[in-house]
Parts: C-alpha cells; structure tokens; sequence
C-alpha cells in the first residue's frame, strides 16, 4: 500500500509505504527499503553498480542484512513487550 500524505505548503508531499511483516517469511520490502536508504552513506566498493531492487555487492548486502536485524530488534523490544504467548492469550 503506497500512499502520498501532504506534509504542509513547504514540502509537496511524502509517500508512504505499508511493509508487512510475517514471521515464516522473508519481505523483500524491508530490504528495498534498507538499501534506498543507505545508498547514498555507503562508501564501498562498486557504488554505481548498487541496486534497490535485488543485492549486487556482498559487503553491501551485509550492511543491509544487519541493518534490518537491527531495526527488527528494536522493533520487537519497543513496540511488543509480550511474549507470543501472551499475546495469543490477549
């Protein structure tokens, strides 16, 4: 789900998008989403052959990777105190 939300009169827009997270699967979103964001910090080797859409450089790859366990470390340790357990309960 991608959708555009009007900031204020200085900024045009932003847009949005809905990433869906399941535990049996990996959501190639997520990684698309890493590697937009860290293109233009990455300073290794074979910057312009880098892609969003599908992994290129293995050292890359790996900052990506970690970078989304990270976010989902913290995700999981922030927004879901519970134990799946309790939460089934709930």
């Amino acid at each position: 789900m991608i959708a555009a939300e009007p900031d204020n009169d200085e900024d045009d827009s932003k847009i949005s998008k809905v990433i869906r997270l399941k535990s049996w699967k990996l959501n190639e979103d997520i990684f698309a989403y890493l590697r937009a964001n860290l293109l233009n910090s990455y300073s290794g080797k074979n910057t312009q052959y880098l892609l969003i859409s599908s992994p290129v450089d293995i050292n890359f790859e790996m900052l990506v990777v970690a970078c989304a366990i990270n976010l989902l470390q913290g995700l999981k340790e922030s927004r879901f105190k519970g134990t799946v357990k309790e939460d089934e309960e709930l």
